[in-house]
């Protein structure tokens, strides 16, 4: 529709007018006054007079930029004191394209409350984008009526964003915060995130200002303090506006020195967090000065104020690195503050300290006696005073010690004999017969330790692979079959032995019992599972979906697989409804979840629903469902995780969804993982320490990832973690997040050191020149070492000899020789058609009184031709008709031009270079190669590398003035606008346009 109407007022001015009544919007997408700037006038008049039918339909992605003309200023001070709808079509159209003079009239639009915010919001974002200094100067938007109505706060982000910082102060602006709406992401979501992400020291000052509580100085008996006054500002929360606060926190605690004054309004905000059940602190100790560490912790002990006391929340508070914020390397210190504090202050840290020590340790205890004179000791005297054997407390634990020895004493002669156990087993199978409901008593016996005469937790899903069953003749072998059916017939009873409610880490029975019946019968004898009804199968799904088995091997999980797949025949709905309960039970974290690589063949689009929300629920078991949504919905699927890791603030989420990622698709997974550390700097470190405990070990993916990617994230995990602060103990050890870092930093930059290509020394040695710091001066020698042994390959004889025999030979050994070999053999055919004896003819339909292009399919057959004849002798295969892509059951789909092929002799690669053919008057030539060749052919090919070429003929040479029209206006600029389209898609793909001019001689 765009092109059409382009077309239709470049041809007859005329149909301008009518087209303004049908669709001014098709005009205004098409950008048509960049052609005609006379027209701008009328196309926003036409919007304006018609703003009811559009206020809806300008989407915030429409660019009407363009239409700016002399009238402006006293067109849009009518229009804005119109109707709202009209004034929402002119703010939109000022967004993009403005001219001065009507800021009095955005100030009153943007200041009248008694226009809908939308509206507002709307001016304030026309204000923002053309930063308009006089109505940002005299803005009255501290009053407290201005922002009345903005629930959402759209209007206070747009303006709070347009002032700051240069209009307001630090303390003006955290003035004029207030609560994040609750799950709305807009215009204050955005701002508050850009404000922690861009914290500067005064804001910080400003926020932590706020943000700190009035406190009574004096420490209570239980060592916390008492808050002497709440919450001066109703809309400004803390716990709200945690993200920033946060980030004001790790700015002010890494400065080298700090105020008095700073550093308790510091300690205050600290204390407060710690209070809230928010253990893990947003700064590392390690980028905090020692002494200014130790004057923070002395000040928090002055100021804290909590549920729990103030030795129990700095014993259990955590760095931004995810360790102790204190830990046994601080006691000197801590005795010293000790011995000098309050009263009130000594039992805080006698308590820490008493709780820091280890008791079983020499060290430690010579620590605490050496304290045995000072303040400290009326805390640590009781780790030496004598024990009193006859205290109630002695006397207490020698009758727990008494009573667990009872039951280790254990007669010699418990163990049961065969002959015994066979009169059990045969007793139990008939008192099951009677009653079906007990069967799984019987299956315990199956798996009890006849040396203990002790139960077994057996997992194993055959109940005829168990142990005891060797000891059983084929009668007791055949009872068992029996007994499991009957089991399973007998499962609908209201008493059927399965929870009313599952709970966490609690092993049923009867669920347990139910999938080894129906496990063994469909192993031997599965036509009994036929006549089961659908109540049944009902209730089965339970057992077979919660079961727990001792091998989760691939047989295993396709038996269960198996098993639902027949319930599903039986009855989809039930095991649809039993599935969606699974997966809510694995997101409560009741259920063991070991079914969920069965379900990879059963989920579909309604499940899929059910399957996201228990992905985020989950804590215990977000790792598998997000491989197995990653599995059934591989593209949406990662996607949604894409969309889910750009707004998650919880740590442990994000690291499990990045790390599914990771291990599904490496390139996506490290793409979005580059995403993650741009949006999040605060979650960053925390984030990724988690994540290095499973990436230390993904050596063998992270060379699916560009050499580009791998050499990116690598430095941004040396900055984070540089190498001068691993701290790897060698010996036997636990290794810690900050360990598996180090190892996934390593792997990465060895990886693309030892690869021995181009494009990982190319990235080497520029991150090596834009970070000399890194030092990668190593990196960058093996790199280059590994090139020259793996980059060269030598002749081989036969290659040899044929470039000696034939002189225009090509030998290629990669996509891109390929791609330079072809260009150049265009060259030599664009030589042809207009050399002294031109073949430009051949190109053309000719007749008396008519001339026309020959169309593309015999363009391209000509264009094939010619490339084999240059082509041929060097290795090279010109293919015709490739099939790429088909867009229905019928037809031949979309085919590419023409194909460039290339084997490797050696390794057997094969390069190919898609060219795609567009006649000048085609009328898409202007956009294929985006849409088509780009788009169409080589990303969903998995190509890389193509050639546009446009064969243009003179207009005026041809019959058809519908083909000379579009051909004129295809022309302009389009070699220049080719171009530019593919250098836009660079390095991703290589795209080379080339424009043959195939005109008749003349």
């Amino acid at each position: 529709m765009a092109d059409v109407a382009t077309w239709l007022v470049a041809l007859n001015q005329d149909a301008f007018a009518w087209l303004l009544d049908a669709d001014p919007l098709t005009l205004v997408r098409n950008r048509i006054t960049q052609d005609d700037t006379t027209i701008a006038r009328g196309l926003v008049a036409r919007l304006t007079e018609r703003a009811d039918d559009f206020d809806r339909d300008i989407s915030w992605r429409d660019d009407l930029s363009g239409l700016e003309y002399d009238e402006m200023e006293s067109d849009f001070s009518r229009f804005l004191t119109q109707d709202e709808s009209t004034q929402r079509v002119a703010l939109r159209i000022l967004r993009d394209s403005y001219r001065g003079g009507l800021e009095a009239d955005l100030q009153r639009t943007l200041e009248d409350r008694n226009l809908s915010v939308n509206t507002r919001v709307l001016a304030a974002d026309v204000v923002s984008t053309h930063n308009i200094e006089g109505v940002l100067r005299s803005l009255r938007w501290g009053a407290d009526e201005f922002f009345e109505g903005d629930s959402n706060s759209e209007l206070r982000g747009k303006v709070l964003d347009a002032l700051w910082p240069r209009y307001i102060t630090a303390e003006e602006l955290t003035e004029g915060l207030v609560r994040a709406p609750e799950s709305f992401f807009g215009s204050y979501f955005v701002f508050l995130s850009t404000l922690a992400n861009e914290m500067t020291e005064d804001l910080a000052l400003a926020v932590i200002r706020r943000a700190s509580p009035v406190v009574d100085a004096s420490v209570a008996d239980d060592g916390g303090l008492s808050e002497t006054n709440e919450w001066e500002h109703d809309e400004f929360d803390p716990d709200d506006l945690q993200r920033l606060v946060d980030s004001a926190i790790r700015v002010l605690a890494t400065l080298p020195e700090l105020e008095d004054d700073v550093r308790t309004l510091l300690a205050r905000a600290v204390a407060r967090r710690l209070s809230g059940d928010r253990s893990k602190l947003p700064f590392a100790r390690a980028s905090i000065q020692p002494r200014e560490f130790r004057a923070l912790i002395e000040r928090l002990v002055t100021v804290y104020d909590g549920d729990l006391p103030a030795w129990y929340g700095l014993l259990t508070a955590r760095d931004a690195d995810g360790e102790p914020l204190i830990t046994r390397s601080d006691l000197d210190w801590l005795a010293e503050s000790a011995e000098r504090g309050s009263e009130d202050e000594l039992r805080v840290w006698t308590a820490l300290i008493d709780q820091l020590l280890d008791a079983t340790s020499d060290a430690d205890m010579a620590w605490a006696w050496h304290h045995n004179h000072g303040r400290l000791w009326a805390g640590l005297r009781h780790r030496f005073d004598p024990v009193d054997l006859d205290s109630d407390i002695a006397r207490t634990q020698r009758e727990h010690w008494e009573f667990g020895q009872r039951f280790n004493d254990r007669p010699p002669d418990r163990s049961l004999s065969v002959s015994e156990y066979l009169a059990a087993f045969r007793n139990a199978a008939t008192r099951v017969r009677t009653a079906p409901l007990g069967f799984w008593h019987l299956v315990r016996l199956l798996g009890l330790d006849l040396a203990t005469r002790r139960y077994q937790f057996s997992f194993e899903a055959d109940l005829l692979d168990l142990e005891n069953v060797d000891l059983l003749d084929d009668s007791d072998r055949t009872c068992i079959l029996d007994l499991a059916h009957a089991y399973l017939v007998a499962i609908t009873s209201p008493d059927r032995p399965f929870p009313k409610q599952f709970k966490k880490d609690r092993f049923h029975l009867g669920i347990q019992a139910c999938y080894q019946a129906l496990y063994t019968l469909l192993k031997h004898e599965p036509h009994r599972l036929d006549d089961l009804e659908d109540a049944v199968w009902a209730i089965a799904n339970i057992a077979i979906l919660e079961a727990q088995t001792t091998s989760r091997d691939s047989a295993t999980t396709d038996f269960r697989r198996a098993l639902l797949e027949m319930s599903a025949a039986k009855n989809r709905p039930n095991l649809r409804r039993s599935i969606r309960a699974f997966f809510g039970r694995v997101g409560r974290g009741t259920s063991s979840a070991a079914a969920l690589p069965a379900l990879t063949t059963l989920i579909d689009s309604d499940l899929l629903s059910a399957l996201r929300p228990a992905v985020l629920a989950s804590e215990r078991h977000r790792d598998s469902l997000a491989d197995l949504l990653l599995q059934v919905d591989p593209i949406d699927g990662r996607e949604w995780m894409r969309r889910r890791i750009g707004k998650s603030i919880n740590e442990h989420e994000l690291a499990t969804l990045i790390g599914s990622l990771l291990t599904s698709n490496p390139s996506f997974g490290y793409e979005v993982l580059l995403e993650f550390c741009d949006r999040a700097p605060t979650l960053v470190r925390s984030v990724l320490l988690l994540v290095g405990s499973h990436e230390r070990y993904g050596g063998d993916r992270i060379r699916e990832v560009s050499p580009e990617d791998r050499v990116a994230f690598y430095v941004r995990l040396a900055a984070l973690f540089p190498a001068s602060e691993d701290d790897i103990p060698t010996g036997v050890h636990s290794v810690t997040p900050r360990e598996d870092v180090a190892y996934w930093r390593a792997a990465l930059l060895d990886s693309v050191a030892s690869s021995g290509s181009k494009a990982g020394l190319a990235a080497l040695l520029q991150a090596a020149r834009e970070h000399p710091e890194l030092d990668l001066a190593y990196a960058v020698a093996t790199a280059r070492e590994s090139y020259r042994v793996n980059g060269w390959m030598p002749l081989s004889i036969g290659e040899f000899t044929t470039i000696l025999a034939v002189s225009n030979s090509v030998l290629a050994r990669s996509a891109n020789d390929v791609l330079a070999a072809t260009v150049d053999a265009l060259g030599t055919i664009q030589h042809w058609l207009t050399d002294e004896t031109p073949q430009s003819f051949a190109l053309w339909n000719i007749a008396p009184n008519y001339k026309s292009p020959k169309d593309e399919n015999r363009l391209s057959d000509w264009y094939t031709h010619a490339l084999r004849v240059i082509l041929d002798r060097g290795g090279f295969i010109v293919n015709r008709e490739v099939e790429v892509r088909r867009v229905s059951d019928h037809g031949v789909g979309h085919r590419q031009d023409i194909r460039v092929e290339v084997r490797d002799p050696h390794s057997g690669d094969v390069f190919v270079v898609v060219i795609e053919v567009k006649g000048i008057w085609n009328s898409a030539v202007r956009t294929s190669l985006l849409d088509q060749l780009a788009a169409d052919y080589l990303v969903r090919g998995g190509l890389t590398h193509g050639i546009y070429l446009v064969v243009d003929f003179d207009p005026s040479q041809m019959t058809r003035q519908s083909n000379a029209r579009r051909s004129m206006r295809n022309r302009h600029g389009l070699n220049e606008l080719l171009h530019q389209q593919a250098q836009s898609l660079e390095p991703a793909l290589r795209i080379t346009p080339v424009v043959h001019d195939a005109s008749l001689p003349t």
